[in-house]
């Protein structure tokens, strides 16, 4: 199961979309998984940047809108070649200038569950360790098969900690060197605000992309990693 976080900035470089750009260079990849912040729906079906990556990914979707326009709105997606049994948007706003939210999708897999947590977390400290509450909560207990991704914003890895102690989390970058972590910004990255946290899967692989055409399509890099399922947690399939 290949998984990537992707910041997508609402897809827009100088003023004009660059949706297709991006819709491309993440259908190169081909991950199984996809999930993305800063997501643009304007009113027009037809310039709703979820369902036009879910077209070019041939990927089912779920889409939490987190701020409103007079224009439209933007929010987390959620791109899947699973099933989606059920999506419910968590907010998890601390501050009108920042809304964020929590995209909660229920995937089947064969027998069994695998939840999905997308997250966006705000860029002050104390209104994160707040939204880490929330996201605690909504992290089922035991055995679940779990993956919560995103931007976290937390360049000090101060989530880490928690989210492997209360809810037996791994992060995906635990692997990698700081130097590797990097995603933002995205053509100097040295700060490291994106992760994938996991429960019930087997890391396989992980990477930051970097280089063209990434550095051009957002301010963040994608985090990109590969996956096996336990088969124990996959109804034994």
């Amino acid at each position: 199961m290949r998984v990537i976080t992707y910041n997508l900035h609402k897809a827009r470089r100088s003023g004009r979309s660059i949706l297709n750009e991006a819709a491309a260079a993440l259908r190169e990849r081909s991950p199984d998984l996809l999930l993305c912040q800063e997501v643009f729906h304007t009113h027009c079906d037809t310039e709703r940047q979820a369902v036009i990556l879910g077209q070019h990914l041939g990927l089912e979707h779920a889409f939490g809108p987190n701020k409103f326009y007079e224009a439209g709105c933007h929010g987390n997606a959620t791109f899947t070649r699973l099933p989606v049994l059920r999506a419910f948007n968590i907010d998890v706003t601390q501050s009108r200038f920042e809304r964020r939210g929590i995209l909660h999708t229920h995937l089947e897999w064969n027998d069994s569950v695998l939840e999905i947590l997308n997250t966006h977390f705000s860029l002050t400290g104390r209104q994160r360790r707040k939204q880490l509450e929330t996201l605690l909560d909504a992290i089922p207990d035991g055995d679940v098969p779990v993956l919560v991704a995103g931007d976290f914003n937390d360049w000090h890895g101060f989530l880490d900690r928690r989210i492997d102690r209360e809810r037996h989390l791994r992060s995906a970058l635990d692997v990698l060197s700081p130097t590797a972590r990097r995603t933002f910004p995205a053509r100097r990255p040295f700060l490291a605000l994106d992760r994938i946290y996991y429960r019930g899967l087997e890391l396989e692989d992980v990477r930051v992309l970097r280089g063209e055409p990434w550095d051009v399509l957002s301010d963040h890099l994608p985090l990109e990693a590969d996956f096996r399922i336990h088969e124990e947690a996959a109804g034994g399939a």
